[in-house]
């Protein structure tokens, strides 16, 4: 926690899209990389496959290339699992 009582944000978050030959059209597949405040590479992957649409685009644009609290990072979590497909 901060002074302020705010969560310290320092688990960044990438958001790669992967093409494979074969896939439907309609189906994105992706990983999370998650680097930790002591790391200098990614030290998780969550993987995802799921239907692309509106779901995916928000979760995207909320996640990709930013900083997350530990807690926003278990947020994520639970909202990958919802987005398999």
């Amino acid at each position: 926690m901060t002074k302020a009582g705010a969560p310290v944000k320092d688990v960044f978050l990438s958001i790669i899209e992967e093409f494979w030959p074969g896939q439907a059209e309609d189906m994105v597949v992706a990983r999370v990389e998650v680097t930790g405040p002591t790391d200098d590479y990614p030290s998780e992957e969550i993987r995802i496959r799921c239907k692309y649409g509106e779901e995916w685009r928000t979760f995207r644009n909320k996640y990709d290339f930013v900083y997350v609290s530990a807690e926003e990072l278990d947020k994520l979590r639970e909202e990958a699992k919802r987005l398999i497909y």
